[in-house]
């Protein structure tokens, strides 16, 4: 799935999500069977309830099958172990549901299919809605859309992870939209906690990554060996793109922001802001992808990632001429090029 949300922004999500999470005490296993490319021979199985024991997937020539137990609807990611050590990898989102089948085909780090149970064929549906939006849809209008659509899909659940992520407005609208078997029905613990964790980022989201607020100013070592601060780009539109090396859904996104950079320069720059990486595997990936815009390195111990209340790979952060924060976009979202359209027109 391309489009992130609240749900499945990986591993950064489950963790954000842990503190309202209550572990039920019985469990159902849920069957994983897979043929893949680009898995590599292990695969890890990530949940809320396993994160301090992760289930590890065994792969031949693509193939596994793995029962993993799940006591509720909830968040998983089926990793290769490079990505839990943030470096680039096989990543697959999705929820993990007790008691159903899932069996994933296609490319690990690319294509998939979802099928199995009725619920991930309906996952399946969701994910290829998601992928398929493109520039003339707005996400939010496409998420409504699509619950409005299928209300009785428990998977539409996912729609409201993604609406959690724009607004707590748009989420309770979606929520609304759902039938009340889906509301009140299995998928209701996970629902309150989608609405407990989007109130609690809304709550202790400070007052200086408000619209309209002044962004906070940083100064950091660019990749020629001098420095480059935020506030010395005062007079353009300014995109800090908060991104590593080891971010798949970042590495993709690279093409469309090249177009953008040339469509736009001039009006626009592109800080770009490494995160979470070996200066060398960044100056690489900068290289490989020929990435023509200014580039920062960000150290562990700055504070930078705090203040920008970042939570998940790739986030950018539109800045104004003025040095005011316009919009702060997570994941390779399509709203970000039609937004861009509408401020540089």
């Amino acid at each position: 799935m391309k489009t992130p949300s609240l749900l499945t922004i990986a591993v950064a999500t489950l963790f954000t999500l842990t503190a309202c999470h209550d572990t039920p005490t019985t469990t159902l296993p849920l069957l994983v069977c897979g043929n893949m490319t680009n898995t590599g021979d292990t695969l890890i199985a990530l949940t809320l309830e396993n994160q301090n024991n992760p289930e590890e997937i065994t792969v031949s020539n693509g193939q596994f099958e793995k029962s993993i137990s799940v006591s509720s609807p909830t968040p998983m990611v089926l990793a290769s172990p490079a990505v839990l050590r943030q470096q680039q990898g096989a990543l697959i989102q999705i929820i993990a549901m007790p008691g159903d089948t899932l069996i994933l085909s296609g490319d690990a780090m690319g294509e998939y299919t979802m099928s199995g149970s009725t619920f991930y064929k309906q996952y399946d549906e969701v994910a290829k809605a998601l992928n398929g939006i493109n520039q003339r849809d707005t996400l939010q209008q496409l998420c409504l859309d699509f619950i409005k659509s299928h209300p009785n899909y428990e998977a539409s659940v996912e729609m409201v992870g993604v609406l959690s992520s724009i607004s707590p407005e748009k989420m309770k609208e979606g929520i609304a939209l759902l039938s009340p078997d889906v509301r009140n029905g299995r998928m209701k613990t996970l629902i309150d906690e989608i609405v407990k964790t989007a109130e609690s980022s809304l709550q202790n989201m400070p007052p200086t990554l408000a619209e309209g607020s002044e962004a906070p100013d940083f100064t950091l070592a660019d990749i020629n060996g001098g420095q480059q601060s935020l506030k010395a780009l005062r007079g353009k539109v300014v995109v800090i793109d908060f991104w590593g090396s080891w971010c798949g859904w970042c590495i993709k996104g690279f093409p469309k922001m090249k177009e953008y950079y040339e469509k736009y320069k001039g009006k626009m720059e592109i800080l770009g802001v490494d995160c979470n990486d070996t200066q060398q595997a960044w100056r690489k990936a900068v290289a490989d992808n020929a990435l023509p815009w200014l580039h920062v390195y960000c150290p562990k111990e700055s504070p930078l990632l705090g203040q920008y209340q970042i939570q998940g790979f790739p986030t950018k952060v539109i800045v104004s001429a003025e040095g005011k924060i316009v919009r702060t976009i997570i994941g390779e979202d399509p709203q970000f090029y039609t937004f861009l359209d509408e401020l540089l027109k």
